[in-house]
Formats: C-alpha cells, sequence, structure tokens
C-alpha cells in the first residue's frame, strides 16, 4: 500500500501540472453550476436557465462545458509532452553514452592503425632500403628526400650526401630534357617508365640504367632506378656474337657452295671412272675369251708339261675373267642398271656350288673346306647368279688369305625366323682391325704395294657388300691378326 501511494505521489508529482490544467476544467464547470443551481433556486430553475435560446447564453454555456474536455485534453497533451521529453532525455543519454564507448573503441582503433601503418612503413622502408634496385624520393621541387641503399650501391652516393640535392643533379646535361618530359608525364598519368637512361654515378663514370616513376601528388615522386650497364654489355656480347654467326653462316654456304661444286666434279669424275671400267673390261673380256677357247681346244690335243702349262693358262684366264666380271658387275650396280632376277632357291645348294667351283682352288693352296648347314634352312628368294658371285668372292679370300693346312669353314642358319646367316670363316692371316671399316670401299687393299704377295683388284668384296644390300641384307667383318677372319651377310626370309 505504501509502495502504491509512493508511486502515486511520484506520478503526481511528474504530472502535476497537467492534473492542475485538467482539474481546472472540470473546477470551472461545477463551480458555475453550483453558482447558478442557488441562484435559479434549484434543479428546474438551473435546468431552464441552461436551455434559454439567448446566443449569448448558448455560446456561453457551450464554452462552459467544453471547458473541462479542453483542460483534459490539453492535460493530455502536456503529459504526453513530459513522457517525450523523459523518453527523449532517457535516449539522448544512451545516444551520449554509445557515442561516448563508440569514440572511445575509434580512438583505440585508431591507436592500432597508427601502429600498424608505422609497422608496415618501417617494414616497406627496410625493403626498399634493402632492394637492390635503387629507391629515390623527391619533391616536386625536385629536391631528394629519400635514399635507398640500393642507390647507394648503384650511383656511390651515401644517403647523407644525395638528401637534400636536386634529383636532376645525378642526370649528365644530354639527359636533362627527357628527365623533364618525364617528370612531366608522371605527373599527368601518374605513372611514366623508360627503359633506357643514363645516370652520373659519384666517380664520375656514366652507367645505363632502366628508371620508373610513379607520382606521389603533392608529396613529389618516387623512382625505381634499375642498372642495367652489365645487361647493355652482354647485349653488345650478344649482338657481336649474332653478327659473327651469321658471317660464319654465309662463310659455311659459301663452303657448301664450293662442297657442293667439289662434290659434283667428284661424282663426274666417278662417273668417269665406271664407264672407263665398263668399257675397259668388255676390251678385256673379249681376247680373254678367245684365249680360253683356244687354251681348251689345244689341252684336247696335247699332254706332259705343255698341258701342265696350259691348264695353269687357262687357271690365270679364269681368275682374270673373273676380276673382269667384279668390275663390270661393280661399275653396273653403281650406275643403278642392276635389276635382280628373283626367284625361290636352296641357300644350301647355293653354298655347296660355290664350294665345289672352288674346291680345286683350295686344293692346289692346301686348305680344306667344310660346310656346316642347318637341318631345317627356308628357301629363299635371291637372285641366284648375284648370291653366288658374291659368296663366291668371300671364299675365293678365305682361300687365297689362308695358309697351307688350313680351313675354310661356311655355315648357314636362321637367324629371329626372319633372317638366314651365312658365315664364311678362315684360318688365314687375318686383318687389322684399323683396316675393318674401309676392306668393303672400291679398290681398298690391305696391302697396297706393287710387291704385295695376294693378287687382286679390291673389288671383290665391295660387290658382295652391294648384292647383299640389294637384297635387303646386311654384311659385316670380324677378324683378329695371326688367327683369322670371319665374314657374315644376311638375307631377309620375306
Amino acid at each position: 500500500m505504501l509502495g502504491l501511494l509512493r508511486e502515486l505521489t511520484d506520478t503526481i508529482k511528474v504530472y502535476r501540472l497537467s492534473i492542475a490544467i485538467g482539474v481546472s476544467g472540470w473546477v470551472l464547470l461545477l463551480s458555475y453550476l453550483a453558482y447558478e443551481y442557488r441562484a435559479m433556486s434549484g434543479l428546474m430553475g438551473l435546468l431552464t436557465h441552461l436551455t434559454r435560446g439567448d446566443p449569448l447564453f448558448i455560446t456561453f454555456h457551450t464554452m462552459i462545458f467544453l471547458a473541462p474536455v479542453i483542460s483534459t485534453a490539453f492535460a493530455y497533451l502536456v503529459s504526453k509532452k513530459v513522457v517525450l521529453e523523459e523518453e527523449l532525455r532517457s535516449h539522448t543519454e544512451d545516444l551520449i553514452k554509445i557515442v561516448e564507448d563508440k569514440t572511445r573503441e575509434l580512438k583505440h582503433y585508431s591507436e592500432h592503425l597508427k601502429e600498424l601503418v608505422d609497422e608496415r612503413t618501417a617494414e616497406l622502408r627496410a625493403i626498399l632500403m634493402a632492394s637492390m634496385d635503387a629507391v629515390i624520393n623527391f619533391s616536386s621541387r625536385g629536391e631528394i628526400l629519400m635514399w635507398s641503399r640500393g642507390a647507394e650501391d648503384i650511383l656511390g652516393y651515401s644517403e647523407a650526401e644525395a638528401v637534400g640535392e636536386h634529383f636532376a643533379y645525378l642526370f649528365p646535361p644530354e639527359m636533362q630534357e627527357e628527365l623533364r618530359e618525364l617528370i612531366k608525364k608522371a605527373r599527368i598519368e601518374g605513372f611514366a617508365r623508360q627503359s633506357e637512361l643514363k645516370m652520373r654515378r659519384r666517380d664520375g663514370k656514366i652507367i645505363d640504367v632502366e628508371m620508373t616513376l610513379t607520382s606521389l601528388g603533392r608529396q613529389g615522386f618516387t623512382a625505381i632506378v634499375r642498372d642495367i650497364t652489365q645487361r647493355k654489355r652482354y647485349e653488345e656480347m650478344l649482338r657481336q656474337s649474332r653478327d659473327a654467326y651469321f658471317n660464319m653462316l654465309q662463310d659455311l654456304e659459301k663452303a657448301h657452295e664450293e662442297l657442293k661444286y667439289a662434290y659434283d666434279e667428284l661424282r663426274e669424275i666417278d662417273r668417269i671412272k665406271t664407264d672407263i671400267i665398263s668399257n675397259v673390261s668388255h676390251e678385256l673380256k673379249t681376247p680373254l675369251t678367245v684365249a680360253r677357247g683356244f687354251i681348251e681346244l689345244a689341252l684336247g690335243e696335247v699332254n706332259g708339261n705343255v698341258r701342265e702349262y696350259l691348264e695353269l693358262a687357262a687357271e690365270a684366264l679364269e681368275r682374270q675373267n673373273h676380276i673382269i666380271d667384279d668390275l663390270v658387275k661393280v661399275a653396273e650396280i653403281h650406275r643403278g642398271r642392276v635389276s635382280l632376277n628373283l626367284e625361290e632357291a636352296d641357300i644350301g645348294e647355293i653354298i655347296w656350288e660355290v664350294v665345289e667351283s672352288k674346291r680345286e682352288m683350295a686344293q692346289r693352296q692346301g686348305v680344306s673346306m667344310r660346310v656346316d648347314l642347318d637341318g631345317r634352312l627356308p628357301r629363299v628368294k635371291v637372285d641366284v647368279v648375284g648370291i653366288k658371285h658374291a659368296l663366291g668372292n668371300l671364299v675365293d679370300n678365305a682361300i687365297k688369305f689362308n695358309r697351307s693346312g688350313g680351313e675354310v669353314r661356311i655355315r648357314a642358319s636362321t637367324l629371329s625366323d626372319k633372317f638366314v646367316v651365312v658365315c664364311v670363316e678362315d684360318t688365314g692371316i687375318g686383318i687389322e682391325k684399323h683396316h675393318l671399316e674401309k676392306i668393303f670401299e672400291p679398290l681398298f687393299q690391305v696391302d697396297s704395294s706393287t710387291t704385295r704377295r695376294y693378287p687382286g683388284t679390291g673389288m671383290g668384296l665391295t660387290l658382295a657388300k652391294r648384292m647383299v644390300e640389294l637384297h635387303g641384307g646386311t654384311i659385316w667383318a670380324e677378324s683378329e691378326p695371326g688367327r683369322g677372319s670371319k665374314f657374315c651377310f644376311t638375307l631377309p626370309l620375306e
């Protein structure tokens, strides 16, 4: 109860003006009615007085009766004003408190931001000072404000010597106009780059640099300068190397033309040589054929020593005829006029035919011959005459370069079901290793002196190599001096 009375008392205190205004209207109305009630001698007189039709009284009575309504409405407005003022005061206090809190927070953030800016500024300055490029800040008037460690290294001035000096002092006279244009461009566009400029070091040396200018507005400009003297030196060396390379290419082209001319001349000489071999071989073969025919006729009519002499002469003619056949065959292959007459054949039969044709020669040299053939040798598609000739040359050499009591072995086998390999081995004098790469060249002989022990033109191995290659095979030699040689060639099965 006391609390209610206290709350009512507080409310009356706050709204006493409103209550006074509202009550005054009702007091005025009740006072008037009481006065008129006594003056009119009762209730009926009062009602009669109040309902009088006089306009003045109607207006007056209307105002009297409206006074409580107006006072009550005015009291309500006054109370609302008090309430709103109280709320406004409360909100104002809250707002002031919020503003004070936010001001304290903003101050804290501002101090923290300032610390961060100072830290980043110090880091940036440390980076700029440690940069190998020169970083230079200068004012709009050209006065140098900051001088990095890289600037000291590139231009030779210390920071104490450079700060306060004019930026243009670092450039030789011929660069001043270009520098002004660069600064003007940076001022207008905010950024400017010059690929090549020249600056003057403290020792007076002029160096090549690359400079980038950035405008900082009223604070001036930042110049980043990179020393490109070494790069320019390398570029000049590269240019000289390129010129030397082009000159070398021209020399090589000239040498190529000269070599091409010499090659054409050599080909022409080679063609003439081949024609001579072919023509001479043909002319030599005709009288040999005639002489051989007459010797064969004479052998049928004589005996004794004369017959032996004639047999030796016939053998010499046969060898000479074989040599001429080699020359003719090589000349035809060289000209590209050889067409292979391919037919399926038994490689074993070809080997035996060659062996039988060379057996008499081997007996005279005291050399034995042996043939080893795989039991299942497939048939091959070859030019039988050409392969016989090539194999005959290999066997002929194996006998000729052998020693008395030596052996010649001819072997044939398959290799990976794709090739037939034929090898001719001997127990002769052998070949030095440095000669093995040349023995298949035309006219090459290990002993080329006029008093050499072993006769021949050096065309037999050349013919064998080219005939094997025409068939799609390969030929090679293995040898050890004093222990014999081994010549092998392959023939494809397809």
